[in-house]
């Protein structure tokens, strides 16, 4: 059966330069570098306050040398004798928040921060740089770490924090590893605080584009205990002995709770292999916060818990920003008018072509009214950043927005999706996402539904396909059963068949037009209809026995789905036809030890009209 086929032969090869190679310039483990920046809003400097190394390095190791956002920092690591960069990374951090508020000015102050890099095997130069919202430098500082320096501490060797994983995959070369720790937990609250740890993966994992790439993440739950229970508000007066010393009130804005004790987060996580960390309060008090490339801190009691916890990891592992404001408020420190941010769910229209300009469908509104949201699920919102003037959001509404609304906008989903897999290219994602579109069409769109049925009797031999006549009474009358023309910048260029069981999709037959063939389509369609369907999505491959078989599992395999190795048997579409042995592929939230068999009756009874 090769009814997916076409997937494979409509990619297209593209040359790409010779990538950094890790093993070249890094040993498998973690150089953990502490700093203190400090000073006022007048003048900054940072300080190098400690080196240590990690057993392991949980980090990417491809795209070594690039950067995956701009932040309001970056770290530069050059080798020391040829002065090439052999790794990037940016971050954004409280202390540079801090220097935005009114004490800055009045008050100088240092703050803690620490961050991870691969582990150099020669001489290398770290160049760390600060910048303000008008992206000027406003702090820098060089110095050289030699490898082999005695002064390097050892941690995470011994004396490791108890911890069990949530979710575990595969090794963290292979995942993104996020660890999840405890604060304001005491020894006898350890089990509640792993209970609120699930809770926490489990609303991430909720929310596309994490649900359908959960497979490509590691989750541990790091139980750091505390003295008292609860953690520090300072409004009522209560202050807490606790694990990272966090408290609300942070700025004076009673809801926003961070900890400045940067150094104790990572001294808790030694030995364990982590990228992104999110810390639960133990309080029912309403708060949180989310620092790009630092931590996630927010509450586990309070009722918004589940929204909030999704909100705060969109700021610290996407660097995304706020997309609320406040009704006739115009705030312009934090976002000034005449520069672009960096970060990329909000716009100045400064350089707009650099954001999600590409994903507007034709003639959308500038700005884009709220009353028409319905027709522009992506447009050009006035309003976000703090500010109801002069900044622009890609949605009416967003979990970046409101606690209420369930789902990441399309720019923020795109984001996510590249930093992923880190493909240094959002705006074509962007652009190619609102490129493929899906019309569903009946046996009344003549001119389609002809244009359908030629690809499908080209495509495919007979056996391969229902009973012409039984197709089209399958599309006028089955209301599960979705034919559909794929739209490429509103031109025809194949169809897609499918069936929607409400608790997953499954893919029945698709093609390309052999005149649309070798523009990119396959890929581009796979990834408009997993966004689009927000389901798990069964599609049948055949044995792994050709070239052909086993390069097309592959590439399903490199888009998120998982191959389910339980024997099934494909039946036929006509009476006498033999059934042939094929696979089942998942992609999103099924397992096979669970799920297959419920899914492999559906399949039988619905598609195939059989037991």
């Amino acid at each position: 059966m090769k009814k997916h086929i076409l997937f494979l032969l409509c990619l297209i090869a593209v040359a790409s330069t010779r990538a950094q190679v890790f093993a070249d310039h890094f040993a498998d483990k973690t150089l953990r570098v502490d700093y203190i920046f400090n000073g006022n809003a007048s003048g900054q400097a940072i300080c190098l306050d400690g080196l240590s190394a990690l057993p392991t390095w949980a980090g990417r190791k491809h795209h070594l040398a690039e950067l995956p956002l701009q932040g309001n920092g970056q770290i530069v690591m050059r080798n020391a004798a040829s002065g090439k960069t052999i790794y990037t990374t940016s971050f954004s951090s409280l202390f540079q928040e801090w220097l935005e508020t009114d004490e800055a000015r009045n008050v100088t102050k240092g703050f803690e921060n620490t961050f991870l890099l691969p582990y150099p095997l020669q001489p290398v130069e770290i160049e760390i740089t600060l910048l303000d919202p008008r992206r000027n430098v406003r702090a820098s500082m060089k110095h050289i770490v030699h490898p082999n320096d005695v002064l390097i501490e050892q941690k995470g060797n011994s004396h490791i924090t108890p911890h069990k994983y949530l979710l575990h995959n595969d090794s963290p070369e292979k995942c993104i590893d996020v660890a999840i720790l405890a604060e304001g937990y005491t020894l006898q609250e350890i089990q509640t605080f792993y209970e609120d740890a699930d809770i926490a993966c489990k609303s991430i994992f909720d929310h596309e584009p994490f649900k359908s790439m959960k497979k490509r993440f590691n989750v541990v739950a790091v139980a750091s205990p505390s003295t008292d229970s609860g953690v520090s508000v300072p409004r009522l007066n209560e202050w807490k002995h606790t694990a990272f010393g966090s408290h609300f009130s942070t700025f004076y804005s009673d809801r926003y709770l961070t900890t400045s004790r940067v150094k104790a987060i990572h001294d808790a996580l030694a030995g364990i292999p982590y990228e992104h960390i999110i810390i639960l309060a133990n309080t029912e008090e309403y708060g949180g916060g989310g620092i790009y490339n630092s931590y996630t801190l927010t509450t586990a009691h309070h009722p918004m818990f589940r929204p909030v916890v999704v909100h705060e990891f969109g700021h610290s592992f996407g660097g995304l920003a706020d997309e609320y404001f406040y009704d006739n408020d115009v705030m312009t420190d934090t976002y000034p008018l005449d520069i672009e941010p960096w970060e990329q769910n909000i716009s100045t229209q400064v350089d707009f072509a650099a954001k999600w300009k590409d994903m507007l469908s034709e003639n959308t509104p500038v700005p884009t009214p709220a009353e028409v949201s319905e027709n522009y699920p992506t447009g050009v919102y006035e309003g976000g950043g703090y500010s109801a003037k002069g900044i622009f959001r890609p949605a009416e509404n967003c979990r970046m927005r409101t606690n209420e609304y369930p789902a990441f906008c399309l720019c923020a989903n795109a984001l996510f999706a590249e930093l992923l897999s880190f493909i240094p290219n959002k705006k074509q994602i962007l652009k190619n996402l609102l490129m493929i579109k899906f019309q569903r069409i009946t046996t009344t769109d003549a001119a389609l539904y002809k244009y359908m049925e030629q690809l499908m009797t080209a495509s495919f031999p007979s056996e391969e396909y229902r009973p012409l006549e039984e197709l089209r009474n399958y599309t006028d009358s089955k209301p599960h059963f979705y034919c559909n023309i794929i739209l490429h910048q509103n031109t025809p260029v194949g169809f897609i068949t499918y069936w929607d069981f409400g608790h997953f999709c499954y893919v029945e037959h698709f093609a390309i037009d052999p005149s649309q063939r070798n523009g990119g389509h396959g890929k581009n369609v796979l990834n408009q209809l997993c966004h689009q369907l927000k389901k798990p999505i069964i599609l049948e491959v055949e044995m792994p026995e050709e070239e052909m078989a086993i390069r097309r599992i592959n590439f399903y395999k490199r888009q998120g789905f998982t191959l389910w190795e339980k024997p099934y048997m494909q039946p036929p579409y006509k009476s006498g036809d033999d059934y042939l042995p094929m696979l089942l592929m998942a992609y999103g939230d099924l397992e096979c030890d669970k799920d297959f068999e419920q899914v492999k009756k559906c399949i039988y009874r619905e598609v195939y009209n059989t037991k």
